[in-house]
């Protein structure tokens, strides 16, 4: 299959769905390769005091079904090759091979979509932020 029509038709379905947050956006990894399939992993945000999580996984999965079946992506089924021609000689039933995708710009930079969130949750909380050096002394500080 195309993963780059995958990542970009599941994203799409993330993006519409309700109960999944647009900020942090949903983003999408490939994971590994399988014997007869790629693990695509894709994640999105959900605030859990509005949706339950388990339903919108529960609806993501179907949604995403739902999206690759309509696009003619089909799901992974085990594949056994029998070879019974003489090694090398091509099969005139073995289908053609598309070409690669064109390489396309990828973004693999440093994931910085929560940095501000956080940031404005540190300015907003009165407590003490403990990762900081201020936060490690006074936590030494009520420690002993």
């Amino acid at each position: 299959e195309d993963l780059t029509l995958v990542q970009e038709l599941g994203l799409e379905t993330l993006r519409r769905m309700e109960g999944v947050l647009d900020a942090p956006a949903p983003t999408c990894l490939i994971q590994n390769l399988g014997d007869s399939n790629v693990n695509v992993l894709f994640l999105g945000w959900v605030d859990q005091r509005q949706a339950d999580f388990g339903k919108v996984r529960s609806e993501a999965i179907r949604l995403l079904k739902s999206a690759f079946d309509q696009a003619g992506i089909s799901m992974p089924e085990p594949t056994y090759v029998i070879k019974t021609e003489a090694a090398g000689a091509p099969s005139e039933e073995e289908p053609a091979r598309r070409p690669p995708a064109a390489d396309a710009e990828v973004d693999v930079s440093v994931d910085t979509s929560l940095d501000s969130q956080i940031e404005e949750d540190r300015q907003d909380s009165p407590e003490d932020n403990l990762l900081s050096p201020e936060g490690m002394q006074n936590d030494e500080r009520g420690m002993s």
